[in-house]
C-alpha cells in the first residue's frame, strides 16, 4: 500500500485510535518517497525510553514538565526554527527529528507523543496563530509552548497571543474556553497540511500544494472550501476534468457562497477543455 492510501486508511478510522505521528510521517512521504516510517516512530520511542526512568518517582505535574523540557530541549536539542520559520522541513516530522528544528505544531506533536509514552496527560491546542500544548490536571490545566522550549504560559501570555492575531483581547474570557479545547488528531493533521499548502503556494510549487490539498480533502471530504481550493489548483495545473468536478461539488455543497458566481464562470471557462471519458 502506498503512503497516500495508508494515510487515507488511517484517517478514516476513529480519532481516538489514530496514530498521529504515523500519519504525519506519511504526509512527509510525499516529499520523501523512500521514507521509513517505522524508523522515525522508533526514534520517538527512543527519546521516551531515555526519559522513562526519571518519571518513576515524580511527585508533581510540574516535575514531569521539567523532565520533558530538559530531555527534549536541553539534552535532545530540539528548538523552534526562528531563522527560517517557513521552511517546509519544519513541518515534516522526519526532518524535525533529524534536524532538531520545527514549528509550533510539529514540536507540539513530538512533545505530546513523548509525553504520552511516559504517561503524561497532554493534548494539543489549536490556538490561533500558534499551536500549543495543554497538560491536564484534576482541577485544571497548564498551557505549554514547545516552540519556546516548553515554557508554561500565563493568562497574560495567552492574552498577548490572542491580541497578536485578532488585534484585541476584549473577548478573551469568552473565547478562551473554546480556544483551550483539546484539538482532535484529525484537526491537528489538517492544520499541518494547510500550513504546508500555504507554504508551497507561496513558493510557487503548485503540484506540492495540490498533494497537500488532496490529503486535506481525504480527512475532510465534505469541507466545501477545501474541495474548491483543490479544484482551483487542478485548474492551475491544467487538469480541467478534475478541476470541473471539484468546483461542481463545491457549488453543490455551498450553493449560496459569496464566490458562487465566480466559480460558475470558472466552470464555464473550463468546458471547452473537458475531455470525455467513455
Amino acid at each position: 500500500m502506498d503512503a497516500k492510501s495508508k494515510f487515507i486508511e488511517i484517517v478514516s478510522g476513529a480519532d481516538s485510535k489514530l496514530n498521529i505521528e504515523e500519519a504525519a510521517l506519511l504526509i512527509a512521504c510525499h516529499d520523501y518517497p523512500d521514507l521509513d516510517v517505522n524508523y522515525y516512530l522508533s526514534k520517538i520511542d527512543g527519546i521516551a525510553m531515555r526519559l522513562a526512568s526519571r518519571m518513576v518517582n515524580t511527585r508533581s505535574e510540574m516535575e514531569k514538565i521539567e523532565i520533558l523540557n530538559q530531555g527534549l530541549f536541553q539534552e535532545e536539542g530540539f528548538s523552534g526554527n526562528v531563522t527560517d520559520y517557513y521552511d517546509p522541513k519544519n513541518s515534516y516530522l522526519n526532518d524535525v527529528i533529524e534536524r532538531r528544528l520545527g514549528v509550533p505544531i510539529t514540536l507540539s506533536m513530538l512533545y505530546i507523543g513523548v509525553g504520552r509514552r511516559l504517561g503524561v496527560d497532554l493534548d494539543g491546542i489549536s490556538f490561533p496563530g500558534h499551536f500549543l500544548v495543554r497538560m491536564n490536571f484534576e482541577d485544571g490545566a497548564m498551557v505549554i509552548d514547545p516552540f519556546s522550549n516548553g515554557r508554561p504560559l500565563s493568562y497574560e501570555d495567552l492574552e498577548s497571543l490572542v491580541t497578536s492575531v485578532y488585534g484585541t483581547n476584549e473577548d478573551l474570557d469568552r473565547l478562551l474556553p473554546m480556544i483551550m479545547a483539546p484539538a482532535s488528531k484529525k484537526a491537528t493533521l489538517v492544520r499541518m497540511l494547510r500550513n504546508l499548502k500555504k507554504i508551497y503556494i507561496k513558493q510557487e510549487e503548485p503540484l506540492k500544494a495540490l498533494n497537500m490539498s488532496d490529503l486535506i480533502v481525504s480527512v475532510m471530504p465534505t469541507r466545501a472550501t477545501e474541495i474548491r481550493d483543490r479544484g482551483l489548483l487542478y485548474q492551475y495545473l491544467d487538469c480541467p476534468n478534475e478541476a470541473y468536478q471539484d468546483l461542481k461539488k463545491y457549488l453543490a455543497l455551498s450553493p449560496g457562497s459569496e464566490d458562487a458566481d465566480e466559480i460558475r464562470d470558472q466552470m464555464y471557462a473550463l468546458r471547452p477543455s473537458l475531455v470525455s471519458v467513455h
